[in-house]
This record gives C-alpha cells, sequence and structure tokens, in this order.
C-alpha cells in the first residue's frame, strides 16, 4: 500500500516502514510465505545475513477501525 521513513525522530533515523494490505491474516500468511519461498527473495536475505542491513523486523497486523474510510 506504500512505504514511508519517519519524519524527525531521532530513534527512527534508519527506519523504513513498509504497509501491505491483505484479504485476511490467512491470505498475509499465505502470501509471505509464498513470497519467502521465492528463491531470488531467499538470495537477497542471504546476501542482507551477510551484509547486516537490517537490525529487526516488526510485523505489526492492523485493522481499519469502524470509523475509517477504509474498509
Amino acid at each position: 500500500m506504500g512505504y514511508w521513513v519517519p519524519e524527525g525522530a531521532a530513534d527512527w533515523d534508519n527506519t523504513f516502514v513498509y504497509v501491505v494490505g491483505h484479504s485476511s491474516r490467512e491470505g498475509a500468511k499465505k502470501n509471505w510465505d509464498a513470497m519467502l519461498a521465492d528463491p531470488e527473495v531467499q538470495e537477497a536475505i542471504k546476501s542482507e545475513q551477510a551484509n547486516k542491513l537490517v537490525e529487526k523486523i516488526d510485523r505489526t497486523y492492523m485493522r481499519s477501525t469502524d470509523f475509517s474510510p477504509m474498509k
């Protein structure tokens, strides 16, 4: 759905936010599993682990509120 970087907070200088939409939690699991099984993604993961570019990954599942225009 989009990419963001925090603005102004020193603690977030190296933070990248990636928002992905899925139809359901089960759909999200299926999509992530398929992506992680892709050989090109596996190579990228190996490269990242060798170069230590990512300190940690947080995965947060969210839903829209009752008053949100996005349902």
